[in-house]
């Protein structure tokens, strides 16, 4: 048994349950979703007024590593990725199922992106957060054996080396957008704490400055948000 994780302790719940429960959760759903009834846990269940949308609405999963990715082909109606380089494994699943290829990625690489005028000036005020996110997920990860993309850093300049974190210029985001075959990125405003205003200093900046330099071509398009983040569309 794996050494369960604070919240997965605090519910007496093992770590190696996570499988098992996501396929419990997600075939209920689809089940419900039906209008009508189905087996729980032993008892019959109707779950009334059946959604609008036939079927229910659609269940994604995330993940970051191959037993994630192959579980959402099986039991989900998509999948995304916390990192690009498990893609292929749900790719591969969903061609083994007989299902239409879903083709490329739909990430790039996993980079936590903040907007500033000055970027020495946002690192700086904005690294210390940072840092404290990186470092708070990493230890959790390896203490529960846990895939995620977040690695640990000695210090701010460790950090800064690295790209896991990066702040921009709108106008050096809006050329990198640009320039990527399939423009993605992430948000996640509140990283460790981050102080409201200064989070909303970015997001105002990717509003006012970044969406208009693509007009309509960005409508509707979700830019990711992290734990604490939001969906800008």
């Amino acid at each position: 048994m794996s050494r369960p994780g604070p919240e997965f302790a605090m519910f007496g719940v093992p770590m190696n349950e996570r499988a098992k429960r996501v396929t419990e959760v997600v075939t209920t759903l689809k089940s419900a979703f039906t209008g009508e009834p189905f087996t729980h846990r032993g008892r019959t269940v109707r779950v009334t007024p059946a959604p609008y949308r036939p079927g229910g609405p659609a269940v994604r999963l995330g993940g970051s590593s191959e037993p994630a990715a192959r579980r959402a082909a099986r039991i989900a109606d998509g999948f995304v990725p916390s990192v690009p380089e498990v893609w292929d494994h749900y790719r591969d699943e969903v061609g083994r199922l007989g299902r239409p290829d879903p083709g490329p990625s739909p990430i790039g690489p996993n980079r936590v992106v903040a907007l500033a005028e000055d970027p020495d000036e946002g690192w700086e005020r904005m690294a210390p957060y940072f840092l404290h996110g990186t470092n708070a997920y990493g230890l959790w990860q390896a203490q529960d054996d846990v895939a995620a993309p977040f690695r640990t850093a000695e210090g701010l300049a460790e950090l800064r080396r690295g790209d896991q974190y990066r702040v921009l210029t709108p106008e050096r985001f809006v050329r990198e957008l640009k320039a990527a075959p399939r423009p993605f990125t992430q948000f996640h405003p509140l990283c460790g704490g981050m102080p409201m205003e200064l989070a909303w200093s970015s997001l105002r900046l990717f509003e006012r400055e970044v969406l208009p330099a693509f007009g309509q071509g960005l409508k509707g398009r979700c830019f990711r948000g992290g734990p604490g983040g939001r969906c800008v569309r």
